[in-house]
């Protein structure tokens, strides 16, 4: 069995830190083998950051248990809609990330500075795994009843692969 949503590090305010080693305790007690392991980017998210730095460097140390993720927030830099992500999403990919996310940030999944994401991950054939949500929360990829906006993305980036993840795409 693979978890396809696993967080290390200092997350919330006031907890202790999730180690590499105390998740592998989790994974062994039920019959996980492998976790992938997301980075937290967003200012929305929790209390701290958890970077793609700090995923590669604990999934380098349990290679054999841990699948590291790429995380870059859609608005870094001046992104105006015409950012171009691949060379960074690239480098990180040569350093053996397998994904793209977890995207938090408060945007609609069909925002123009989204789209360079989609468009980057499809050619290096990444899934993306956005957390979704119905209208502007603290944090998640915005999208309407229906995932209208999900659906535009997917027709206008047939390649990017998608992971369904958040309260508003498991509802009906």
């Amino acid at each position: 069995m693979i978890d396809t949503h696993a967080h290390l590090g200092k997350v919330i305010f006031g907890a202790d830190p999730l180690t590499p080693e105390e998740l592998i305790e989790f994974m062994d007690k039920y019959g996980i083998e492998k976790s992938v392991i997301l980075p937290l980017v967003n200012p929305e998210e929790e209390h701290y950051y958890y970077t793609t730095e700090q995923a590669l460097e604990d999934c380098g140390r349990y290679p054999d248990r841990f699948i590291p993720f790429v995380n870059v927030d859609p608005r870094r830099g001046s992104n105006d809609g015409n950012f171009d992500f691949y060379p960074l999403i690239k480098e990180y990919v040569d350093q053996s990330c397998k994904g793209f996310g977890e995207i938090l940030a408060n945007l609609p999944a069909n925002d123009k500075r989204m789209k360079g994401i989609y468009k980057a991950c499809g050619e290096l054939g990444l899934p993306v795994l956005p957390d979704f949500r119905y209208a502007a929360s603290t944090n998640g990829v915005i999208d309407q009843i229906g995932l209208p906006y999900l659906e535009e993305v997917l027709n206008e980036f047939p390649q990017t692969i998608i992971i369904g993840h958040g309260p508003s795409f498991w509802a009906e």
